[in-house]
């Protein structure tokens, strides 16, 4: 959960850091494996599905304007360790303006989780 002027990559361990090319502009997706995935069935659905992500999302510098401390929710991930999603969903957790929703499922919680997953985005429609 980056703050106004932070990168989501000023937040990452160093070690996590190290993946991040000098000059690339997206980032291959990791392998499943690497984010809690384990069954078989679940990462040859999830084959072919995913692109590469565009480095900016991790570098660029967010910039809040307006009204932006309305209804925030944030979905955590528990199923799988390590990850670098944990300091966020503690913040998140212990801070009153956040809605806090825990699924204990890996980095793909709409694979293996859908009818959850949608429940928890459909308290936000």
């Amino acid at each position: 959960m980056p703050q106004h002027g932070q990168a989501l990559v000023d937040l990452l361990r160093p070690e996590v850091r190290a993946h991040f090319p000098a000059g690339a502009s997206q980032l291959p997706p990791l392998p499943p494996q690497a984010q809690g995935m384990t069954d078989a069935a679940q990462i040859a659905w999830l084959e072919g599905r995913r692109d590469p992500q565009p480095i900016k999302t991790f570098t660029q510098p967010l910039a809040l304007e307006g009204n932006y401390r309305g209804r925030r929710a944030y979905v955590f991930c528990s199923g799988y360790s390590p990850t670098s999603f944990a300091p966020f969903a503690e913040r998140a957790r212990n801070d009153p303006a956040w809605r806090y929703h825990e699924l204990p499922t890996h980095h793909y919680p709409h694979v293996s989780m859908p009818r959850e997953t949608a429940g928890v985005l459909l308290n936000y429609a």
